[in-house]
């Protein structure tokens, strides 16, 4: 067999496991849902995933507290109803994700709304189903 050939079937070989280690959404909570309100800081509608990166101002006062959610691929969330320009920064949203188990300010998008509408389809960044 050619070397070259040998080499190719390696490299899809550890890319594979790489990529499905990638796409792990373990570090998420799906047992809890967390329900905010708050400013878009920022959107990137990216590969692998999109985030959108927003602060929230705690009901009871305090600091306010950037909030990350992680979001699925672009053709992901164009299927959900979110394009490029969807968000944009200084829009006031509701949303919905699985919070990190840690506790840190991060979560897995499962909706949000802006300006009356609902964007999603009740899953996951990872595509599971929420529960």
């Amino acid at each position: 067999m050619k070397p070259s050939i040998v080499l190719a079937a390696l490299a899809l070989g550890l890319s594979a496991g790489a990529a499905s280690a990638h796409h792990s959404a373990a570090m998420f909570d799906r047992a809890k849902t967390v329900e905010l309100e708050g400013t878009v800081k920022s959107y990137a509608y990216t590969m692998p995933h999109s985030w959108v990166d927003v602060v929230v101002t705690p009901a009871g006062g305090g600091a306010p507290v950037d909030w990350g959610i992680e979001c699925g691929t672009p053709p992901a969330m164009r299927n959900q109803g979110l394009t490029p320009t969807t968000l944009k920064t200084g829009d006031k949203i509701k949303f919905r994700v699985h919070p990190l188990k840690d506790g840190r300010p991060v979560g897995s998008f499962i909706d949000i709304t802006v300006n009356g509408r609902v964007y999603g389809n009740g899953r996951g960044a990872s595509g599971e189903p929420v529960t």
